[in-house]
């Protein structure tokens, strides 16, 4: 470890960067980096710490993307009988974030009281070797931890989800994988549905569908956009019925 350089590690990050990782991933790589050297010096481990002597690549300004209801509607039609048609359908209307989709558990859904509650993530972490996929059982926050009321199109979609996961377990009995037993985003062979699948699929279905390329991190901000068009048609319906408006 003591022979490790500045330019060693200059070179780990070019690599990275030219070979398709994001600025902001770098960054992640150099804070862990970083931290492991800090507290290798603390333990007599090393003099110095190189890392500190690295440039890291300028971070990109990215601009909020989102679609609105037409565009919406032609996005769910896009992804209806996909392996992520779930998982979009919880990003999109509920706000949330891609790891906390992909934690979701049974444990967190409340049929009876209508609930849903965000309680963890599934990310990746560096680990050894490569990088790892984690649950992080609790989240940073207490304001993180929220329970919400289930809406009836995304209970629907769950009860069917559960209907699928206990048919094929039985019919599939040993082949069912069994490693993420409780998550809720599964395919029909109990696979966990992994983040960076997600992220790579997600832009295949755009693609193939011609629709306007988002981030699905963008689906957060188009959750405010379809609560909005929600929200108009049901009082457009209300005002409708009470005589404001011509049908």
């Amino acid at each position: 470890m003591t022979e490790i350089t500045a330019l060693q590690i200059q070179q780990f990050y070019n690599d990275k960067y030219n070979g398709g990782l994001t600025a902001n991933t770098i960054k992640h790589y150099h804070a862990n980096i970083h931290k492991a050297l800090k507290y290798a010096i603390k333990m007599d481990l090393f003099p110095n710490n190189p890392s500190e002597k690295t440039e890291l690549p300028k971070l990109k300004k990215f601009q909020a993307n989102f679609y609105n209801a037409e565009e919406l509607e032609e996005f769910f039609k896009a992804f209806k009988g996909d392996r992520l048609e779930l998982v979009v359908n919880i990003a999109a209307y509920y706000g949330q974030r891609r790891s906390e989709v992909l934690g979701l558990k049974w444990d967190c859904i409340d049929f009876d009281r209508k609930k849903i509650t965000i309680r963890r993530k599934l990310i990746y972490r560096m680990g050894e070797t490569d990088d790892e996929l984690v649950v992080e059982e609790e989240l940073k926050t207490r304001a993180s931890i929220r329970t919400l009321p289930l809406i009836p199109h995304i209970e629907a979609m769950l009860k069917e989800r559960f209907f699928l996961e206990q048919y094929y377990s039985n019919l599939l009995k040993g082949d069912f994988d069994r490693t993420f037993d409780g998550f809720v985003c599964r395919d029909n062979f109990g696979k966990i549905i992994t983040p960076n699948y997600t992220t790579q699929h997600f832009q295949i279905v755009l693609a193939n569908n011609n629709l306007r390329r988002i981030r699905f991190h963008d689906l957060r901000h188009s959750c405010a956009s379809l609560l909005f068009f929600k929200i108009f048609c049901l009082h457009y319906q209300k005002f409708q019925y009470m005589g404001y408006f011509h049908k």
